[in-house]
């Protein structure tokens, strides 16, 4: 962390904010500002907003610079670029002051009662650790869909045996949700979340700094498994997918999300059925097996070998056995085996 950059004359607040906001920001420049606006603008107004510049070489960190001089819960930190948003978040960590902390992206929003409504579940279920709702998605323009995403999914009914209503649309997530949300479907988006710092701060790591991706379902797992949970069925803010956002780089992903599984399936079995947990082994094999085949397509062998190896590690099976058995097969012959399973031909 690099020096802070305030405005002068800007006082900080002197009373403790009820929720700090935490915005890692690289070259969002033309999306800053409804993001950090969305948040200034909460019928809730004790918050503070944490931006994390980290390296922007466009006009992201004048931009938060600008609205910190306007507004003094705004608080703009500068660092040199990780290209991790996980290093940005943990930093933001380090500096909030709130009971609770939430997350936003720098190109993403908040719903105007977001804060509020998530502070009112805090309230009526003091027990609670971990708050997530629904998100609705957004385009590049700032167009959102109607259907909130989770909705769109029936996802309060998929995971209905493993939620008790609470009233309204607040369910508490039961103890088996863990199982739910490791084996099945998550459904969190970062901007969702909200985490009583107490129970974060128990946390010995936050995001784990070695993932591009996926480091947010690393510690969701973690704060699920370790404390109380809520789900709020109501889209409460807007997640923008564009073509040159983050998680647009697909192989990417899907590298990190095998290793958030495969980390959280090492941590997950004793708190899993014996069915429970030969489901997820599965679930975390078959990710790296796509990724094998996807290696194996692309004509990238060692690679595609590699990753059948780690999936037989996790769970032996003959198909896998088959399909790591092609990587050592003479190329003419590889290529001749993927044209017949592909239905382009018989080789030659």
């Amino acid at each position: 962390m690099t020096d802070t950059v305030t405005s002068s004359g800007i006082q900080t607040p002197t009373s403790v904010p009820l929720v700090s906001v935490i915005i890692p920001a690289f070259n969002c420049g033309r999306f800053l500002r409804e993001a950090i606006g969305s948040v200034l603008e909460q019928t809730e107004s004790r918050l503070e907003v944490i931006v994390v510049d980290d390296g922007s070489t466009d006009d992201s960190l004048a931009i938060a610079k600008a609205m910190a001089g306007n507004d003094a819960r705004v608080r703009v930190f500068s660092q040199g670029n990780s290209g991790r948003p996980a290093v940005a978040r943990n930093a933001g960590i380090r500096q909030a002051r709130g009971e609770f902390i939430a997350f936003l992206d720098g190109d993403d929003r908040y719903s105007r009662n977001r804060v509020a409504s998530v502070a009112e579940v805090f309230q009526a279920n003091p027990e609670i650790d971990f708050v997530f709702h629904d998100f609705q998605i957004m385009d590049e323009s700032g167009c959102t869909e109607i259907l909130g995403f989770l909705a769109r999914h029936e996802y309060q009914k998929q995971a209905a045996k493993h939620l008790e209503s609470r009233g309204g649309k607040t369910y508490l997530c039961k103890k088996s949700f863990y199982a739910f949300i490791s084996a099945e479907l998550s459904g969190m988006n970062t901007n969702t979340v909200t985490v009583r710092a107490e129970a974060l701060r128990r946390q010995k790591e936050w995001f784990p700094e070695d993932l591009t991706l996926m480091e947010d379902h690393d510690l969701w797992f973690r704060l699920v498994r370790d404390g109380n949970c809520a789900f709020l069925n109501l889209p409460l803010s807007a997640y923008r997918h564009y073509a040159t956002s983050i998680s647009s780089r697909v192989e990417q992903f899907r590298l990190d999300q095998f290793e958030a599984h495969r980390r959280n399936l090492e941590r997950a079995r004793p708190f899993l059925t014996g069915a429970q947990y030969a489901s997820y082994r599965r679930k975390v094999a078959d990710m790296k097996a796509s990724i094998g085949y996807r290696r194996l397509l692309s004509g990238d062998i060692v690679e595609a070998r590699r990753a059948y190896w780690q999936s037989l590690k996790i769970i032996p099976r003959g198909r896998i056995i088959s399909s790591l058995a092609k990587t050592y097969l003479p190329s003419r012959m590889g290529r001749w085996l993927r044209d017949w399973r592909a239905g382009l031909g018989t080789g030659g």
